[in-house]
């Protein structure tokens, strides 16, 4: 019985700590060039889509790694 209650927990532990991450990864996502007040074409704002990138690989490989750390 103390397995089966123990399964349980786990079970929902994980799914509210991957829904957590999943809402955190993609506030940080979302959270790109809003702060920041427009200015003129830079350096910096050519690398825009390169940070677009990254962020979704980040997200990507926190995906695999949950998955790959879930025993």
């Amino acid at each position: 019985m103390n397995q089966i209650i123990n399964m349980v927990i786990r079970i929902i532990m994980r799914k509210a700590i991957n829904s957590g991450i999943n809402a955190g990864m993609g506030a940080f996502a979302r959270r790109g060039g809003k702060s920041t007040p427009q200015q003129p074409m830079s350096d910096d704002a050519r690398g825009q889509p390169q940070v677009q990138a990254s962020a979704q690989q980040a997200k990507k490989m926190a995906r695999i790694t949950r998955r790959v750390t879930r025993l």
